[in-house]
């Protein structure tokens, strides 16, 4: 991987690792008094945090002055699978938020 490709791809997955930490934390505070919203953001922050540790590795990986590709693809790899455990943990969250969203809409009828 050339050396400019390695910095775009970290400086892109930083800003939507630092945007999301901070939709998170903006999503806690509205949330604050809803443990059950507040267990699902706290599943999906875990899951970001070892999105975080992946992504470090992999740029440190791929910065590495002796490149190796099949250590490279296992890096990206964990990353992969860490953002697919990050997908799932959003996708659990939005189902608690419509859920709550939904009951709300009821009981306002």
């Amino acid at each position: 991987m050339e050396p400019a490709v390695v910095k775009d791809v970290k400086a892109e997955l930083a800003h939507y690792l630092d945007e999301a930490t901070k939709y998170l934390a903006m999503m806690k505070k509205d949330f604050a008094g809803d443990k059950e919203a507040l267990a699902a953001i706290e599943k999906v922050e875990k899951e970001l945090a070892s999105v975080a540790e992946s992504q470090k590795a992999m740029i440190k990986c791929c910065e590495n002055e002796k490149f190796d590709k099949t250590v490279g693809m296992a890096c990206c790899k964990d990353l992969v699978k860490d953002v697919a455990k990050v997908n799932v943990a959003h996708q659990a969250l939005l189902k608690v938020l419509a859920g709550k969203h939904a009951a709300g809409a009821k009981a306002s009828q």
